[in-house]
């Protein structure tokens, strides 16, 4: 309505419409909601605003004249028909626009404003003081003191009227006889009243409530000022003399002559005075507040707070107490009285013991009779979390705590109430409330000091009842309490300071002291005690000790708030790895070993908690927070790995339980036992046991993919592959404690079946079966226990496997069971190291160990150490019985494993390899000296269909170096373990020909076999003939140390981080078996020198420690021919075909290139046949890859070999041709331009400085003298005179000063020129050189992609495999190739013409001519060595190999050695 009006009026002021537009808008609607007064209201302040905005705003003169005009003719039209009544406009308009209406005269009306303006505000009512007459006052004293006696104290309210009554007549009296002031007399009747307020408070109040000064309710809000106020006590009522009077005490009752508690008085009265509604809060308050005093400027506030809760007027004590800041002492002991009031009735029934006859609680305000109106009176527990209840107990805040037996009746009323309410339908009202209780004022109180430990259990019985997330929200806002109170505030600076110089202090030796002492100051405080502590833990590691032993006597309460506060920093955003991206960052550490240790030493430490935060931190895929669990596991249960173990470690991860804790994890410790059934235990009843372990394995199987991303960025991918063997190590570590832990009936209960953990969770097969290998042992052992019972028949398959060997048939691809079959695969991942070796030196060294400690007699259970001794005998004992047994089945099952359909050894091999041997051999280090010694027993038993030698072919075929370069650091480790232990078996049957004799080939074992029937099948009978011997053994694995060298070089040659540091390593463990002979390890030694100057850092250590193991290894190499050769042979071969190509390639680095003559003898040498003709020499196709399933580093593993095609052979020799010729016209290139570009400097110094010479010497050179005597001896002496050194040389043309300046500045220009071409130069070969290496990286990518399409190819092809080897059809340089070579020329000739012009004309000429002719030269005679070929069978195209080369573009190519060279 408001807006319709003042757009109406606005259009007709500006001219838009007439006057008479406005009539409609004054017609009374018909509904009834019309309200006349609100109307005109609108319409007079319409009419004000474009009075003030609209028509002032006007910025011409004439505009504003015409809408003042129209303006007052609105107000005329208004006035004349009666819309608005005249009163209404004066109050309203301006006096000006009135004017102009018509309405009112301005000089009249206004003078007569201004009179009653002042009247209003500037002019002082005055009585008739002048005849005041000070008798009045003084008969009014005395009747006012006569009015109240000690007679009258136990008087009855009807003669208390009667008394009233009569005093009223007299005052009445006076006032009128005297001329006294009323206002004046109520004030004489406060200061009575306050001076005699609580012995004679009725009788005044009863005066007051019977005087005229008695608030009338009709005139209250007229005469009420506006405060602003709450609304709660806005329908007060009270007298706002009274109230004036009454404030300007608290400024005039001041001085040494006033009465010791006039104040006290003061504040009592004016509480009475508001109880009973003579006076209104609201109107007093302002008048306190005015001058407050400086020492303490609420002391008034407080005061009338202390006087409501004294007489139990608490709803009037709550408008003061909430303009409070602070809580002052004496207004919270007010409070605590009422409480204890207040809680009286609920607190009875549940106090510890039966109180029959309990009194009600005295009252500090008893003398005033209705006090017990207004305290609030509590019935239930629920009224107690009610406002009123909630509003008391805020109030009093922390000052609770200056009563401990208050403060534990509201914990203990806390406790019943919510321990009742746990079934009930509002239990979270409840809990809420109780909890913002909690955290308001029980726990603010707590803080405070002089708080003792019964009071912490009450306030824990509250907590416990709590969840763990409830719990966690009221510790963190126990944080914040200490910032909402003064007292809080100072509280939290003490106690810092008391617990920082408590810590200074501590050490080892007096730790259960300061602990104490330390415990004293965090019973209150736990929160500021405990940030200090983790302070210092994350800082110093070395403190940890100390303080887990300091922490002996906290609370339950505080060993859960200690675990909050460590959770709370392992969730903050801090940075968990170092910058390098791979070591665990410091804080991190320490903190992670502190929450093991004191997990381990305390029992109350919540550690539900703790695996829940893992759970979930496992969830969010951050893997770094598993160090927490790991250093969990370690300190509870004593199971832990080394990073890198020791040769003793790994043989010690297959022996018995008892002797791995004593020896290899140390579990016999105290507690160890007790804390690890504990850990277990929780992990069970949580439900934490499965999901912990799921979610690690498929947290580890991801990172792969994660990686990908990171291709490019080195410091990434180390920290995903740290990750990655984080994940794995505590993986195996989590599952060997719950497997030693937990009993195998229950352990068997939470874990999945095979075919869930594969399918369901997508778990690989190396972590599927570390789940179930614990499992399947323990049903077998039950199976062979029942058998020896029942002495059973003996069965091919074990029972127990086969659901087991079922379920796998279908869980993987058909095309595994062409290789191997079920029974097989489930062997072979069931069976562990324990099944496989019997260390017995180990166990008795354990046993002598035991019994020596046992003898001494400083030891004091002497029992114990001798039952653990008799442990370990008993199960030496029972691991040489289940070896034997284990060996014995395997015999059984040998001839079932490849047999039927399982013919082709080739997919024999390849399978077992990529589905057995590699997922499992880089998990551990135990895992992988089980595989090589899996492959040495599968051997040794005879295992019908199986090839060792094809195995071991594969194990060190060019697989090696991709392998290598695809692991991680552990699973580079765990390959080099496998390496040395296939190593060190081969190395004995390559020393002992006796130990070949017995197990290499053995009573006809089909592992050694080199002859097989058309169909791959194994013969009933193996011929000796058929069997390698010893003297092709030793050949033979000279060959596959040829593969490892060649392997080896390329990594460490490698411009990759990882393919050089897993090189390092994988050598590292091999060192005692590889290399071992003298030309192997010099040029591994050159390598890694290379490396070390190279001065990588990263891998600087690696290399420099390896270097030193391998110079101390150099004492056994032996010689290529005595590798090769067994001791005492008479063999008198010729030079093998590995040493005499190494001797060539040490030749042609000292002689240069070879002839054509001399590169068909080199290859004639190299195709001398292997003594195997089924073994693929080092020049043979390369083997091919299949993908391997869920891993993206498993897409490189072996398959069977295959030769080349015509074409595919072709097009290798060109590309090798390709490659040697580039790095011939390379290094020509670089020789000529480095030549040129000496010659050309050295002429243009040569011209530059000519003339310079020639003066000088024209200068230096003496006069000669001729041997003729026609010269006179005079002129001669004249002419040595000018070469006088006193001569003034600037006399002489050739020295005058601007000559020499104009010949320094053309030389300084000639130098500057100089300098300039040879930066020009510089930068065109750098830029040759960027061009160059993007037609090498296009050639890699070329070539990586046909090698990936000829896998694709070789991988559809299912057929038979067939090594064919056709000879190489090479084609003669036609004259097209002849033609690309002059071009090559021209095009050279051109670059260095225009990198020359502008040289002197000879130089020019000469350096131009010689660069062609040593080109054509050096491009007719020099051919490149052509790689050694290793033909089979024959040497048909020899003449082929002496040809000339065909010519082509050149490509880089990935195993480039030029790219590489420069590498470190």
């Amino acid at each position: 309505m408001e807006n319709d009006l003042l757009e109406t009026f606005t259009d007709v002021v500006i001219g838009n419409k007439t006057i008479s537009s406005i009539a409609p808008i004054f017609e009374k609607p018909q509904n009834g909601e019309y309200d006349h007064e609100a109307f005109i209201q609108n319409l007079l302040d319409a009419i004000w605003y474009i009075d003030t905005t609209i028509i002032d705003g006007a910025n011409d003169k004439t505009i504003e004249g015409d809408r003042r005009r129209n303006l007052s003719s609105i107000v005329r039209y208004l006035h004349t028909n009666n819309v608005v009544d005249t009163k209404s406009m004066k109050t309203k308009l301006d006096i000006t626009l009135l004017e102009n209406a018509g309405i009112v005269e301005e000089k009249t009306f206004g003078r007569r404003c201004v009179r009653i303006n002042t009247a209003m505000l500037y002019k002082q009512q005055k009585y008739n003081l002048a005849r005041e007459e000070s008798e009045g006052y003084s008969k009014l004293i005395c009747e006012l003191t006569m009015s109240y006696d000690a007679l009258y104290k136990n008087e009855n309210e009807k003669s208390r009227n009667m008394r009233v009554q009569s005093l009223l007549e007299t005052i009445q009296t006076l006032i009128g006889f005297f001329n006294l002031d009323p206002n004046r007399v109520l004030d004489l009747i406060l200061d009575v009243f306050i001076a005699n307020v609580k012995n004679h408070y009725e009788f005044f109040i009863q005066l007051l409530k019977n005087s005229p000064w008695l608030p009338d309710p009709v005139d209250m809000d007229k005469y009420s000022p506006n405060y602003d106020i709450l609304d709660e006590w806005s329908n007060d009522k009270g007298n706002p003399t009274c109230a004036h009077l009454l404030g300007t005490k608290f400024s005039r009752y001041k001085g040494s002559d006033m009465m010791p508690d006039a104040i006290q008085s003061l504040h009592i009265a004016s509480a009475i005075l508001v109880h009973n509604e003579i006076v209104k809060i609201a109107d007093l308050y302002p008048h306190i507040l005015k001058e407050p005093d400086d020492n303490d400027p609420y002391e008034h506030i407080n005061g009338i707070a202390c006087a409501f809760l004294e007489i139990g007027d608490f709803y009037h004590a709550r408008y003061v107490l909430h303009h409070l800041p602070d809580i002052g002492e004496s207004v919270a002991k007010c409070l605590r009285e009422i409480i204890n009031v207040a809680i009286h009735e609920v607190y009875v029934p549940i106090a510890p013991r039966l109180i029959k006859y309990f009194p009600t609680p005295t009252f500090f305000g008893s003398w005033y009779k209705p006090w017990s109106e207004g305290i609030p009176i509590f019935h239930s527990f629920m009224d107690l979390i009610n406002e009123n209840g909630r509003q008391l107990l805020q109030f009093v805040g922390p000052w609770l705590s200056k009563d401990l037996i208050l403060l534990t009746k509201i914990m203990r009323i806390t406790f019943h109430h919510l321990k009742e309410s746990k079934n009930v339908p509002n239990r979270e009202i409840i809990q809420n409330g109780w909890i913002e209780i909690l955290i308001t004022v029980i726990l603010p109180s707590i803080a405070m000091p002089d708080i003792t430990c019964g009071v912490i259990d009450e306030l824990w019985n509250i907590i416990k009842l709590f969840p763990c997330e409830t719990r966690y929200m009221i510790y963190a806002k126990w944080k914040l309490i200490y910032s909402t109170h003064q007292l809080l505030r100072e509280q939290q600076k003490k106690v810092s300071y008391i617990t920082k110089d408590i810590l200074k202090k501590i050490t080892e030796e007096n730790c259960r002291v300061k602990g104490r002492d330390l415990a004293k100051i965090s019973h209150a405080n736990p929160i500021i005690v405990f940030e200090i502590i983790l302070k210092q833990i994350q800082a110093y590691d070395n403190m940890m000790t100390s303080f887990v032993e300091a922490c002996k006597y906290f609370t339950a309460l505080e060993y859960d708030i200690l675990t909050y506060q460590m959770l709370e920093i392992f969730a903050c955003d801090r940075k968990r790895l170092k910058e390098d991206g791979v070591n665990i960052s410091d804080w991190l550490k320490h903190l992670s070993d502190f929450c093991g240790n004191m997990c381990r030493k305390y029992d109350k430490m919540n550690l539900a908690s703790i695996l829940q935060f893992i759970v979930c931190k496992l969830k969010d895929r951050s893997s770094v927070d598993l160090y927490v669990l790991s250093q969990l596991i370690t300190a509870m249960s004593g199971i832990k790995y080394e990073v890198i173990p020791s040769n003793l470690d790994v043989i010690l991860m297959g022996t018995g339980e008892n002797l791995r804790n004593i020896k290899l994890f140390n579990r016999n410790q105290k507690n160890v036992r007790r804390n690890s059934s504990r850990l277990g235990q929780i992990l069970i009843e949580e439900g934490f046991a499965m999901k912990l372990a799921i979610l690690i394995a498929q947290l580890a199987q991801s990172i792969p993919y994660e990686a990908f991303g990171m291709v490019e960025e080195s410091a990434g991918l180390k920290s995903f592959v740290h990750q990655m063997d984080l994940c794995r190590n505590t993986y195996i570590q989590y599952v060997d404690f719950l497997a030693m832990t937990i009993g195998m009936d229950e352990y068997a209960a939470i874990v999945p079946d095979i075919e869930k953990l594969i399918d369901a969770y997508k778990l690989q097969m190396e972590y599927t079966f570390m789940l179930l290998r614990p499992v399947m042992n323990y049903k077998l052992k039950q199976h062979i226990d029942a058998m020896n019972v029942n002495n059973g028949p003996i069965e091919i398959w074990q029972p127990s496997l086969l659901p087991t060997i079922i379920q796998i048939e279908s869980i993987l691809p058909k095309c595994v069971w062409n290789g191997i079959s079920p029974p097989f695969f489930i062997t072979f991942w069931q069976l562990s190291l324990y099944d496989l070796e019997f260390p017995q030196e180990e166990y008795r060294k354990a046993k002598n160990d035991l019994l020596n400690s046992a003898n001494d007699d400083k030891v004091r259970d002497k029992s114990k150490i001798l039952d653990i001794a008799r442990q370990i005998d008993e199960e030496r004992r029972t691991h040489e019985q289940h070896v034997k047994s284990v060996k014995n089945r395997l015999k059984i099952e040998k001839e079932h494993w490849f047999s039927g359909q399982f013919t082709n050894r080739q997919d024999i091999i390849t399978q077992f390899w990529q589905y057995c041997l590699f997922p499992r051999l880089i998990t551990s280090a135990d895992n992988a000296v089980f595989c090589a010694k899996f492959i040495e027993t599968m051997h040794e038993i005879g295992t019908a269909n199986f090839s060792t030698l094809t195995l071991y072919d594969r194990i060190f075929a060019d697989q090696v170096q991709p392998l290598i370069f695809t692991c991680s650091e552990s699973e580079a480790r765990n390959y080099g373990v496998f390496l040395q232990t296939v190593l060190a078996s081969l190395s004995k049957l390559h020393k002992n020909p006796q130990e070949y004799e017995l197990k290499g080939k053995g009573s006809g074992i089909p592992g050694f076999q080199m002859k097989w029937s058309a169909h791959n099948r194994q013969p009933t009978s193996i011929s000796e003939t058929d069997l390698l011997q010893y003297e092709d053994f030793r050949r033979v694995y000279y060959k596959w140390h040829s593969k490892l060298l060649k392997a080896f070089e390329q990594g460490l040659q490698s411009m990759e981080y990882f393919s050089v540091r897993n090189s390092i390593i994988v050598l590292n463990d091999i060192v005692l078996y590889f290399p071992a002979i003298d030309t192997f390890g010099k040029k591994l030694q050159d390598n890694i020198d290379k490396i070390v100057k190279s001065g990588n850092t990263d891998i600087l250590t690696l290399a420099i420690s390896y270097s030193a193991v391998l110079k101390g290894r150099q004492q056994y190499w032996v010689s290529t021919r005595s590798f090769q050769k067994p001791k005492g042979s008479n063999a008198t071969d010729s030079i093998p075909n590995d040493e005499r190509s190494m001797k060539h390639d040490e030749k042609t680095e000292k002689n240069g290139p070879s002839s054509p003559s001399q590169r068909v003898n080199q290859v004639l040498e190299a195709s001398r046949s292997s003594p195997l003709s089924n073994m693929r020499g080092d020049n043979s196709s390369p083997s091919h890859s299949a993908t391997r399933a869920n891993s993206p580093r498993r897409q490189i593993h072996p398959l069977p070999d295959r030769p080349f095609n015509k074409k595919d052979r072709d097009r290798d020799r060109e590309r090798d041709r390709f490659k040697d010729r580039k790095d011939v016209l390379f290094e020509r290139e670089k020789e000529i331009k480095k030549n040129d570009y000496h010659n050309r400097d050295k002429e243009m110094v040569k011209k530059l400085d000519y003339y310079d010479r020639e003066k000088e010497r024209g200068r230096d050179r003496k006069q000669e003298i001729p041997r003729s005597g026609s010269v006179d001896k005079k002129e001669l002496m004249i002419r040595n005179k000018e070469r006088l050194p006193i001569d003034d040389r600037n006399k002489r043309t050739d020295h005058h000063p601007r000559l020499r300046d104009r010949e320094e500045k053309i030389k300084e220009k000639e130098r500057e020129k100089r300098d300039e071409r040879r930066e020009e130069r510089r930068d065109k070969g750098k830029e040759k050189e960027r061009e160059r290496s993007r037609e090498i990286e296009r050639g890699d990518r070329e070539d990586r992609r046909e090698r990936e399409n000829e896998r694709d190819r070789h991988r559809n092809d299912t057929g038979r495999r067939r090594h064919i080897e056709d000879p190489a059809i090479r084609r003669p340089r036609d004259d097209r190739e002849i033609m690309a070579t002059q071009r090559f020329i021209n095009k050279k000739r051109d670059r260095d013409e225009r990198d020359r012009d502008d040289e002197p004309e000879s130089l020019i000429l000469s350096t131009k001519k010689r660069n062609i002719e040593r080109g054509i030269e050096s491009l007719a005679a020099t051919v490149p060595p052509r790689p050694p070929i290793k033909l089979n069978r024959s040497v048909e195209h020899i003449n082929d190999l002496a040809s000339s080369m065909p010519l082509a573009p050149m490509r880089g190519k990935r195993g480039d050695k030029r790219d590489n060279r420069n590498r470190y």
